[in-house]
């Protein structure tokens, strides 16, 4: 799953992050910007065999301002 904003890795910047990976020098990252997004799944498994037995998708997604 996945909560944060829309445009950015991990919650961060991702311009900075980009630029941090491609240069390997470290950076302090700064809140990246977008919509503030949820996303997870639900998944139901078999108790016996530890299947899952269905999986349901969850997106939540900010109102736009």
């Amino acid at each position: 799953g996945m909560a944060g904003p829309s445009d950015s890795i991990i919650g961060d910047d991702a311009g900075e992050v980009i630029h941090s990976f491609l240069t390997r020098m470290p950076h302090r990252f700064s809140i990246g910007k977008g919509r503030a997004v949820f996303d997870a799944v639900m998944v139901e498994v078999d108790e016996v065999t530890g299947l899952a037995l269905n999986i349901e998708r969850i997106r939540r997604q900010e109102a736009d301002r």
